[in-house]
């Protein structure tokens, strides 16, 4: 059962209708149309104004909205495009009025017109997006940060570097082309999914539930996932060939909706007429229990724990020391964390990362290599921060003074061989607070020393024991065994709760 509350619509738009949402660079968009129409930011589970630049009334249209490849919100508005960084709003013109737009990037856009479905892409002008000499016919277009695909006519479409040429697929009635990253999807009519990660296209037969629809298709952590709502609200949803879930939807007293999720963290949302319905993030399926969702994982705990306000021993100060209420990650950031979100953040891929992809199954060992900046960066994405030393030692240590994560006596050191890391999904000590894999990779903290800043933690590499957590150390460059996991601070008066999951 996934428990969903409304989000209440600004009275300016009277009456409202909520048309999509978006996530966008880490922050989720409404657009909504009434009188007028706008995108609004939601913040915190409360709806709050861009000041967009089409604030007047327009018919609604569902899936206005685009997210470009490096991350920018892309509206198309009749005969021009409004582009969103999160920061400020401008207007691209257009060579006629577009129903749809795409693109690698604020300077390379492609948009869709009503008339004949032709495809026009921006190059310093605009001009016709021919692969045979003809620009029509086009029915879908997406793009990733080094990649756009379209369809047309049944067959799909790849631009690389400037060039369009054919993506080796063709289907009649394929309906729509998507970009995640590395991987291209098309859903074909019969109910197929087209899977592209590489190498060939892949088929995956979706299980869609009688009187359901596909409302969505997102990528989570490597994984094609998809999903929507039957007649009777009743949530489906299905990653890759392997899990299938069904699921009930409280709280909503309407038919006329759709369900689709819109955050890096798995949230849920339902669109109504004129309501907005948010959920908490979806959740693995527990022996037992109803079904809920593991977006990409099959580990049914949250990604951070909280560390409430306490007071204990530092083995830095020696002595009694008071740490504020905070979050933090329960395992440290991997390297699929990193891939999903590193073109659209501009972020460097780590040296040892082969032609700068992610080594053979190594996709859930924690990232290593990164400069501190960077992890910075990436924090702030997720609304969160690197871990004061402080931070990161209370989480590991807990109040009692403990040497190692799991007490006093050091725990068993898993073999590590030549793969020196293990995936993040396999079984850890805990920390009193539940951090896990402590001491397996240094890891960055916000605490500056001399010309670097604090590590913690220390590799399981070369060593024949395992970390103390008084383990600490100091970098100022990207290292093989220095990673990172991220925390924010927390109103110690507002725990975290199912009643207001946004907090």
């Amino acid at each position: 059962m996934i428990e969903l509350g409304p989000v209440d619509v600004p009275r300016t738009f009277d009456p409202p209708r909520v048309d999509q949402i978006l996530e966008a660079r880490g922050t989720a968009f409404v657009f909504v149309s009434g009188e007028r129409s706008e995108v609004l930011r939601l913040d915190r589970g409360r709806l709050e104004s861009t000041q967009s630049p089409f604030m007047v009334a327009s018919p609604p249209c569902s899936r206005r909205m685009a997210r470009l490849g490096d991350g920018t919100l892309a509206v198309p508005d009749r005969d021009q495009i409004h582009l969103y960084d999160g920061a400020e709003w401008r207007t691209v013109a257009t060579s006629s009025r577009m129903v749809a737009v795409s693109g690698t990037g604020v300077d390379d856009l492609l948009g869709l017109t009503a008339a004949k479905r032709a495809l026009w892409e921006l190059a310093g002008a605009w001009r016709p997006a021919s692969l045979d000499g003809s620009n029509h016919g086009f029915s879908s277009v997406d793009a990733g940060p080094d990649r756009c695909v379209a369809i047309r006519r049944g067959r799909v479409l790849e631009r690389r570097e400037g060039r369009w040429r054919e993506a080796g697929i063709e289907r009649p009635a394929m309906l729509e082309a998507h970009v995640f990253g590395d991987d291209h999807a098309v859903v074909h009519r019969d109910g197929h999914l087209f899977v592209h990660r590489g190498l060939a296209w892949d088929p995956v037969r979706l299980e869609v539930p009688e009187g359901g629809t596909v409302d969505f298709i997102r990528s989570w952590r490597g994984h094609t996932f998809v999903g929507g709502v039957d007649a009777a609200l009743r949530g489906w949803a299905q990653i890759g060939r392997r899990a299938r879930y069904r699921f009930e939807l409280r709280g909503p007293a309407t038919s006329a909706a759709r369900w689709l999720d819109w955050s890096s963290e798995g949230r849920v949302a339902l669109l109504g007429d004129t309501t907005l319905w948010l959920g908490e993030p979806l959740e693995s399926p527990a022996a037992g229990a109803d079904e809920r969702l593991a977006l990409g994982s099959t580990d049914p705990r949250a990604r951070t724990v909280r560390v409430a306000a306490s007071v204990g021993v530092s083995s830095t100060e020696g002595d009694a020391l008071a740490v504020e209420a905070f979050e933090i990650d329960r395992a440290p950031v991997t390297n699929r964390d990193w891939a999903q979100v590193a073109s659209a953040l501009s972020l460097r891929a780590p040296e040892h990362w082969p032609g700068g992809r992610i080594p053979p199954d190594r996709e859930d060992h924690p990232v290593v290599g990164v400069p501190w900046d960077d992890a910075q960066r990436y924090a702030a994405s997720r609304g969160m921060r690197l871990p004061t030393e402080h931070e990161w030692e209370r989480a590991a240590r807990g109040t009692d003074g403990r040497r190692f994560v799991a007490g006093d006596s050091p725990p068993e050191l898993p073999p590590t061989s030549k793969i020196r890391t293990r995936a993040v999904t396999s079984p850890s000590p805990a920390s009193p607070f539940g951090l896990e894999h402590v001491g397996m990779v240094w890891e960055w903290t916000d605490t500056p020393e001399g010309a670097g800043h604090i590590v913690r933690g220390g590799p399981w590499r070369d060593r024949a024991a395992p970390a103390e957590i008084a383990n600490r150390s100091v970098e100022n460059d990207r290292a093989l065994d220095v990673g990172f996991r991220c925390a924010r601070s927390v109103d110690a008066a507002a725990p975290r709760d199912r009643d207001n999951p946004y907090r």
